[in-house]
């Protein structure tokens, strides 16, 4: 319960003011869905209802295409000249009207729109952002949360590969690439189970899994990551180039490293080099400090005092 509530808490700070405000605005949206359903479900049945008109002139036109192939002149017949000018001109009209549903379609979205409050995309991309944190303060591996094996009262069903994508594109948008890596590599995780029925596509994940981790640093990686791309579809326009990308950057950065390499030896050797000096100027500091304890040099005028100013620690006789 607690981390349903953070979940909550979190979410809520990333909408907008005016919408989804506190929990009882989030239980009513639970509560629309089911209506939601039931209009869909009438919506469909609708198209599904125009689309068996539209089946049924098909048919119409198969059949005639069939009595064409057993009779030589089959317009020879004057009825079968009329049936194929109404075929061609009242049933193939009631063919396109019956799959022109765009007028339907659009009243049904407003009556949707005006009969419920909806979130809106910007919503959409609050909550992911709220699953990001939720991971962070809870220190959650993204396996939990796509197996659905969270500590919660309220259990969820296992994430399908398409939505741990979305996770991470919401992430990659945002630019934040640490949370987007996490979630590209956990869609590539669930793409193996879901086999031939996949519900992302491979190469978007690849696409967008290459540039994450190009703008992570692992330029090798992404170049890995877009040949894969193009194993799989050789004439990906977009994987082509950045191959090309991929491998100036990294020629770049090799030699850039490098360069970075002889500046730090140039300087750790310079770095040695006084140390060396600095070495010897004590030993002979030392040795003087020695030679007047022991009163090895010559004697010194009366009342003449010695003083040594020197970087090093105080040396004892």
């Amino acid at each position: 319960m607690k981390l349903l509530s953070l979940l909550i808490a979190l979410y809520l700070g990333t909408v907008r003011s005016e919408m989804f405000t506190s929990y009882e605005e989030m239980k009513r949206l639970a509560a629309s869905q089911h209506l939601v359903t039931e209009s869909l479900l009438k919506f469909s049945q609708f198209c599904e209802q125009r689309l068996n008109e539209a089946k049924k002139v098909v048919e119409e036109f198969k059949k005639f295409s069939q009595e064409s192939d057993k009779q030589e002149n089959i317009i020879g017949n004057p009825v079968n000249a009329f049936l194929l000018i109404k075929l061609m001109v009242k049933d193939l009209q009631n063919f396109v009207d019956n799959l022109n549903t765009m007028d339907e379609l659009k009243k049904f979205v407003r009556d949707i729109k005006e009969e419920f409050f909806l979130p809106s995309n910007e919503d959409y991309d609050g909550v992911i952002k709220a699953m990001h944190r939720l991971e962070d303060t809870y220190l959650l591996r993204p396996d939990q949360i796509r197996l659905g094996k969270l500590e919660t009262l309220h259990p969820s069903r296992p994430l399908n590969a398409f939505e741990c994508f979305e996770l991470g594109r919401v992430a990659y948008e945002n630019q934040d690439y640490y949370h987007a890596l996490r979630w590209m590599n956990e869609s590539l995780v669930q793409l193996e189970f879901e086999g031939d029925k996949p519900s992302v596509n491979l190469v978007q994940v690849l696409d967008y899994y290459a540039f994450t981790t190009a703008k992570q640093g692992n330029l090798k990686h992404a170049l890995d990551l877009t040949k894969k791309i193009l194993t799989i579809e050789p004439d990906h326009k977009r994987a082509q180039f950045n191959i090309d990308y991929f491998q100036k950057e990294l020629k770049n950065y090799k030699k850039s490293f490098k360069a970075i390499w002889r500046t730090q030896l140039f300087w750790k050797t310079i770095h040695l080099f006084l140390k060396i000096i600095d070495l010897k100027m004590y030993l002979e500091l030392k040795g003087m400090c020695m030679n007047l304890c022991a009163e090895k040099i010559p004697k010194i005028v009366k009342n003449q005092k010695i003083y040594f100013a020197a970087t090093q620690p105080i040396i004892q006789c």
